[in-house]
């Protein structure tokens, strides 16, 4: 499965906050990324869930919840099985060690609740971090106690992009 423009922009939570849906190279800039060239083609456009949050709290008048950085949509070639991806850009992160598990938690059920139960969540939760700090961050998650489940898993850009793009 892969990218899907089309269910990333028509996802109900899109389109009642069309203006949470970014072009996937500005939010990595504003997440951080500092290389001068674009990583994703222009068009690939992701849900902001942050975004996406601050505007839902903000018509209720509630606290934000914590959610990941970004969704969006894959399905197969026939789009019979549609999912949204849920990824937390970490580009920023000096110490992956300060990575806590109740906050990691915290953001992948404040974005499963930010989407509703419209389409399923990919089965794995995706924390991006530098290539140069993926390592420590895998062995982070895996040392962590309590246990971390096995469905957050860690990637860099790189790896992102060749799943899913």
């Amino acid at each position: 499965m892969k990218y899907c423009s089309e269910t990333t922009t028509t996802h109900p939570t899109s389109v009642s906050c069309p203006h949470c849906v970014n072009d996937f190279n500005d939010l990595l800039s504003a997440e951080g990324y500092i290389a001068s060239q674009q990583l994703f083609n222009m068009g690939e456009v992701v849900l902001n869930l942050d975004c996406v949050e601050a505007t839902c709290a903000a018509a209720a008048g509630l606290e934000r919840a914590k959610s990941m950085d970004l969704a969006f949509g894959i399905s197969d070639l026939k789009k019979e099985c549609q999912l949204m991806v849920l990824v937390e850009i970490r580009l920023n992160y000096q110490n992956p060690n300060n990575v806590r598990r109740d906050k990691l938690h915290e953001k992948v059920l404040g974005s499963i609740a930010a989407l509703g139960s419209h389409l399923p969540i990919y089965a794995n939760y995706i924390f991006v971090f530098r290539e140069d700090k993926k390592q420590e961050a895998r062995n982070r998650f895996f040392r962590m106690n309590p246990k971390i489940p096995n469905e957050y898993l860690v990637m860099d850009l790189d790896e992102l992009k060749a799943t899913f793009f």
